[in-house]
């Protein structure tokens, strides 16, 4: 994987975690005077010229004709003080919940469609709790029944994501530990 898909955490102006993006993303920042580069270890902040004369810190770093940059683990935007919104159901959100995969064959496409598992015909709501990704073929296939009267098994049984901002970060601090320090 290069440096410049690693990943990146992105702070508001008030040092509060409010999303998660590529290297790349964060060195266009950077350039652009949007963000300054955070030192996980002495939270100091450097601007993109500054952050230039830092070696590499674990995260990679990104290799120009003119000059070897650092990828930094964490940017702090220079004007935004909000926290994100949460977005809450919607088609685009189950699809993500998803991972854009068909919960009845296990097929990834572009081509899927929303099933209720509980069809609205017989009194399934649509929520977080009655909705799943599916394969035009699956979907046809299941038509206006349960998964169990089209003998059909699901792959994973549809949820309500959690939608706490903090607690994605800390799951996704995981991957890497310096974030913790930030959240």
């Amino acid at each position: 994987m290069s440096s410049l898909d690693h990943k990146t955490l992105i702070l508001n102006k008030s040092w509060q975690p409010v999303h998660i993006t590529t290297v790349r993303n964060a060195l266009v920042l950077l350039f652009k005077g949007a963000a300054k580069a955070v030192c996980h270890e002495t939270f100091q902040v450097y601007d993109f010229e500054d952050w230039l004369r830092i070696p590499p810190n674990g995260n990679g770093f990104v290799s120009t004709s003119k000059f070897v940059v650092s990828a930094p683990h964490a940017v702090i935007l220079n004007n935004y003080d909000k926290m994100p919104t949460i977005h809450s159901f919607s088609k685009r959100n189950v699809f993500k919940r998803d991972r854009y995969t068909c919960q009845y064959c296990g097929k990834q496409e572009h081509d899927l469609t929303l099933d209720h598992v509980t069809p609205r015909s017989k009194g399934g709501a649509s929520e977080w709790t009655n909705i799943v990704t599916a394969c035009v073929k699956c979907n046809r296939t299941k038509a206006d029944r349960t998964p169990k009267e089209a003998k059909m098994k699901l792959i994973t049984k549809p949820y309500k994501p959690d939608l706490n901002l903090t607690a994605i970060l800390h799951k996704q601090a995981e991957h890497n530990p310096v974030w913790g320090r930030f959240i």
